[in-house]
């Protein structure tokens, strides 16, 4: 097999595995897992997540997430329909665990 046979046999490899790649990346946003082609984030959903890290890093800011938990609350509680950014803002807002410190490292008790 000559050079030439190499490089073409390469780069068509390489094409499929980025088609392949195109193809998985559009299945994942159309189940709502990844913004690729065409849907955007919003940027709401952007500013709570640096939201809250900066209540992470800044105690002090801790009384803007809680106000907006309280919001979201509201709303739930009010019976209007939900708001489709509610659910990615209570991802980026709320804490995975539940609680207001992170979760400890495994094997040590709080």
């Amino acid at each position: 097999m000559g050079p030439g046979t190499a490089f073409t046999l390469g780069a068509l490899a390489l094409g499929a595995a980025l088609y392949g790649l195109h193809r998985l990346a559009l299945r994942l946003e159309r189940k709502g897992h990844l913004y690729y082609l065409h849907s955007k984030p919003s940027s709401s959903a952007l500013g709570n997540a640096a939201l809250a890290v900066q209540s992470i890093l800044e105690p002090g800011k801790r009384h803007v997430v809680e106000e907006r938990q309280a919001e979201r609350s509201e709303r739930r509680e009010s019976g209007d329909p939900p708001d489709p950014e509610d659910a990615v803002d209570a991802a980026a807002i709320d804490p995975p665990n539940g609680h207001d410190a992170p979760a400890p490292p495994s094997g040590t008790e709080r």
